[in-house]
């Protein structure tokens, strides 16, 4: 590996820069200061000087500008790649303090970011990224750790990833051993995920740091690309609310006219803009749907199944409003998740004073510990359904069920906090390998001929 950069080679604002920044928390700081780099434009490279001038970056050259600035404070310049058969990479400074791995990181979804140095074993620390990895294909291949050297064709000192199994912090132990396969817990991405995270990713408002809109984007990308296998001319959202997700609908290829239908009109007064080919109608799921017979396409019920009174009747709703052959989508939380399980084994007192700790939300996502439903739309008459019960159902109700998969965020890294940390760390190592943080389900329908 090459020797680091003298410090007569750095600029006077990239100096500074380095000189405020000596430590990986404050490299991350720094990192999360600047604006994400969508590459408008076309794929960019930058290094370390690039990402002063340009004032915004992606994950590779957040984790190469990480490795020039700490290089300079003695750590070993290493990143590690976590690599997908799709090609889509999320690269990390990786950084040892003691006996602790932690890494820098910058990413458009906050739960790539980096992580402080608690994990003893690399393993630990990768897995605590694979339920919030950018793509969701659930065939994460490995993770190499490289070093970085000297590039003299670009511009300025800067740290560029070399050959995989490359130099590693004294005593890190990164032998090839290191190199492991690890699985998603997240809907595989298909052939149409790009488009449909590109969609979202674009339209929908907001900061995309923020967790709620990560989360919005997240969910919207997985519901489009159920509808981009195929052309649906008239696309119905139920449970539309604000119109998060309907405003993409138009975007798809094929389509004429989406529609939005949601019960809360306080909900429907936060749509955006009109657009062109978007609707909204104010209407009750459980009183039926404003439709002709056969007249719908496709039709979208994201987090609707569990608010809903006679959730059969809605099914058989669907079924006659859907063309033969059209496509229902539906996800509502997952009754098998090991959070609820758990719940359900404690006495229902204990599980009771679990959920009011966490605030008076949780009372209205959980009914059957509570014993009460209060008439607000956001509140939950049941708790969800299995993929087993939803596969039961399809049949029931004149459907068959083209996929049915689980999904959801991960486990925060704070879960289990009253327990000491080795312990704790273990514990949210074997929840992500097993996927039991999955906290909800999503089913793909078509209605039969």
């Amino acid at each position: 590996m090459s020797p680091a950069p003298p410090w007569s080679r750095f600029t006077s604002s990239e100096r500074r820069i380095i000189q405020a920044c000596r430590t990986p928390e404050a490299v991350q700081r720094w990192l999360e200061s600047l604006p994400y780099n969508h590459e408008e434009h076309g794929e960019t490279l930058r290094t370390f000087r690039g990402v002063v001038r340009a004032h915004k970056a992606h994950c590779l050259e957040a984790a190469l500008s990480a490795a020039t600035i700490l290089e300079q404070h003695g750590y070993p310049p290493t990143v590690l790649d976590l690599e997908s058969q799709d090609d889509i990479d999320h690269v990390l400074f990786l950084f040892r303090d003691g006996p602790r791995f932690g890494t820098v990181s910058r990413s458009r979804d906050p739960g790539l970011h980096g992580r402080k140095p608690v994990f003893r074993r690399i393993r630990d620390l990768v897995f605590s990224y694979v339920d919030p990895y950018v793509d969701r294909t659930g065939r994460i291949n490995g993770n190499g750790t490289s070093g970085t050297k000297r590039n003299s064709q670009t511009d300025g000192p800067s740290s560029t990833r070399a050959a995989i199994g490359g130099s590693s912090p004294p005593g890190a132990g990164l032998a090839q051993s290191d190199l492991y396969p690890v699985r998603s817990c997240a809907p595989p991405l298909r052939p149409h995920s790009r488009t449909a995270q590109t969609i979202a990713h674009t339209n929908i408002p907001g900061d995309a740091a923020d967790p709620t809109v990560a989360y919005d984007v997240m969910r919207t990308a997985m519901l489009l690309e159920t509808l981009l296998e195929s052309p649906h001319r008239v696309v119905v959202e139920v449970g539309s609310g604000s119109g998060i997700a309907t405003r993409c609908l138009p975007l798809l290829p094929g389509n004429e006219v989406a529609v939005g239908v949601d019960v809360d009109p306080g909900a429907l007064r936060k749509v955006a803009a009109p657009q062109d080919r978007v609707e909204y109608v104010l209407a009750s799921a459980d009183a039926g749907l404003p439709f002709r017979s056969g007249s719908v396409d496709a039709l979208v019920a994201s987090e609707v199944y569990e608010h809903l009174q006679a959730p059969g009747a809605f099914l058989d709703e669907v079924h006659r409003i859907l063309k033969p052959g059209g496509r229902l989508i539906l996800t509502t939380p997952n009754t098998e998740s090991i959070v609820l399980v758990f719940l359900r084994i404690l006495p229902r007192t204990w599980a009771r004073r679990i959920l009011s700790r966490t605030g008076a939300r949780q009372m209205l996502l959980h009914p059957e510990f509570f014993d009460r439903y209060d008439g607000n739309p956001q509140s939950h008459r049941i708790e969800g359904a299995s993929l087993r019960e939803m596969g039961r159902l399809a049949r029931t109700h004149g459907f068959r069920q083209v996929r049915g998969t689980t999904w959801g965020l991960p486990f925060a890294p704070t879960f289990g906090g009253v327990l000491p940390n080795g312990p704790r760390l273990f514990l949210l190592t074997r929840l992500h390998e097993l996927g039991v943080g999955l906290r909800h389900i999503l089913i793909v329908w078509n209605r039969d001929a």
